[in-house]
């Protein structure tokens, strides 16, 4: 991935000029893969990875002069690798721990098509990935995580992108509880991002801290 402000230093980003073509040199991520005679390779590019990356403040079209060119390192098979192998991992033993409650994980991807919002859900309750409760037995603590992600962006407008995070995390064992709540937002404008958050947390039931904040961040050709 490459913000095209950056492709000459991410220290100083510069604006990209309507209608000039620039040279850009992608480094490609890391990868080992064997190729099946008469297979090919397709190089896809997008302008637009939601919600991986946020959106650009205004939509915009790309056009790719080719030919390109995709250098790919190749490393022929050798007879010595039938002989590579790795030991399976070495681990401590893992805590004795109890389920005490069932938890549940949702996906959900929607869209609206009336007013033309697409949605993207993540809820895990019970543990991140609906693992449910969990008591570790030798110190008598359950703990408990919920976490919900929530992405919506319009169809046409980058500016309507928003992400919402809600977590509650409770830890405790006999005569000591506690709880986190937290809330936090971001969305922007063509200038700025804007971040939003809150905290709640109790011990045993009773509101022990709480906080709320905003900032804004100036966007700065992101």
């Amino acid at each position: 991935m490459l913000n095209l402000t950056h492709r000459d230093s991410h220290a100083e980003p510069s604006a990209l000029a309507p209608g000039v073509f620039y040279d850009v040199r992608l480094k490609l991520n890391d990868c080992g893969y064997a190729f099946a005679p008469g297979h090919v390779v397709r190089l896809a590019l997008s302008s637009a990875y939601w919600p991986l990356i946020w959106p650009a403040p205004e939509a915009a079209t790309l056009t790719v002069r080719t030919p390109g060119k995709l250098t790919l390192p190749v490393r022929a098979p050798d007879p010595r690798d039938e002989r590579i192998a790795f030991e399976a991992p070495a681990r401590g033993a893992a805590a004795p721990v109890t389920k005490v409650a069932e938890g549940r994980m949702a996906r959900t991807a929607s869209f609206d098509l009336i007013k033309g919002m697409a949605a993207y859900v993540f809820d895990g309750q019970g543990g991140l990935f609906g693992e449910g409760a969990h008591r570790f037995d030798e110190i008598d603590s359950t703990v408990s995580h919920d976490l919900k992600r929530e992405f919506t962006i319009g169809a046409d407008d980058p500016l309507t992108a928003r992400y919402r995070l809600t977590q509650s995390y409770e830890l405790g064992r006999e005569g000591w509880r506690i709880r986190i709540e937290t809330q936090t937002s971001m969305q922007a404008s063509a200038s700025e991002f804007l971040l939003k958050g809150s905290l709640l947390a109790f011990e045993d039931g009773d509101l022990a801290a709480s906080r709320e904040w905003s900032q804004t961040i100036a966007r700065d050709c992101l």
